[in-house]
């Protein structure tokens, strides 16, 4: 099954000719391309699918490093100035370790960053003078998160996190912050891998997928009243999925196939 496939089983839907290939220069599959990776990691994250369920742990605290710059930083002062441009990822508020040597020079808080300078909290000052090249470090202090780690680079979703469900988190970006954290074992995360790629074994749930891209195709020229047909034909096939999963339980993919239909 490929994404060509995927995407005239979309087209028989709608009435449509079928195309030669994703790629081929007409119009319905250039829209078909542009839609089809939105529309596979909805289906992939709607209904947690065992062939895309996977584990990691997570060991070491993500934080970013930069260098001081002249000797802009001086004792006392509010603000903290690095060599370069900071990192959009880099946590809006957090905590600056800067050493010299290896030493140990300061630890304070910092409350925002711009471009390249960071504003301590209220009541923070620079502890010393420091000159270019003195390198400092960066943890979170994000709203309530202790923690910050590294996502996986195929995480699409996180489900849980050391198998329990009650443990809080927050993703932004390329991060999860969370007040876990576990010195020995780490922190196990439970997340849906992204296997979009177009491979037999990776396009899971191809029915749905078909749907949702046929949905799409409709919303653009039909009016809303229309879109009952294809919700319905999508709670049919992700029900039968569930099924074939081993799961028969009648509730699990309601709650999933609602999002996309209610904010349509």
């Amino acid at each position: 099954m490929t994404k060509t496939d995927v995407a005239n089983m979309a087209f028989d839907l709608l009435g449509l000719p079928p195309i030669a290939g994703i790629t081929a220069n007409n119009v319905n599959a250039k829209k078909a391309s542009r839609m089809y990776d939105v529309c596979a990691a909805f289906v992939l994250t709607q209904y947690p699918a065992k062939e895309a369920i996977t584990f990691e742990t997570v060991v070491d605290e993500a934080t970013d490093s930069y260098t001081s710059h002249d000797t802009n930083n001086v004792a006392g002062g509010s603000t903290f100035e690095a060599t370069a441009a900071i990192e959009a990822h880099t946590p809006r508020t957090g905590t600056l370790k800067i050493t010299y040597s290896g030493d140990l020079y300061d630890e304070v808080d910092y409350a925002s960053w711009t471009v390249s300078i960071f504003t301590l909290a209220s009541g923070e000052t620079l502890a010393r003078t420091y000159d270019n090249g003195d390198t400092m470090t960066l943890t979170p202090n994000n709203k309530d998160w202790e923690y910050m780690y590294d996502l996986p680079t195929d995480s699409l979703k996180i489900l849980d996190i050391n198998g329990d469900g009650d443990t809080r988190y927050y993703v932004e970006g390329a991060y999860l912050y969370t007040n876990a954290y576990d010195s020995t074992y780490g922190v196990v995360i439970r997340y849906i891998k992204d296997i979009r790629a177009e491979v037999s074994s990776s396009v899971v749930y191809p029915d749905e997928l078909g749907v949702v891209i046929a949905s799409c195709f409709l919303f653009m020229g039909q009016p809303p009243s229309e879109k009952g047909l294809f919700k319905g034909m999508f709670d049919d096939t992700l029900r039968e999925a569930v099924w074939t999963s081993g799961d028969e339980s009648e509730g699990l993919y309601a709650d999933y196939s609602e999002k996309l239909w209610s904010e349509s």
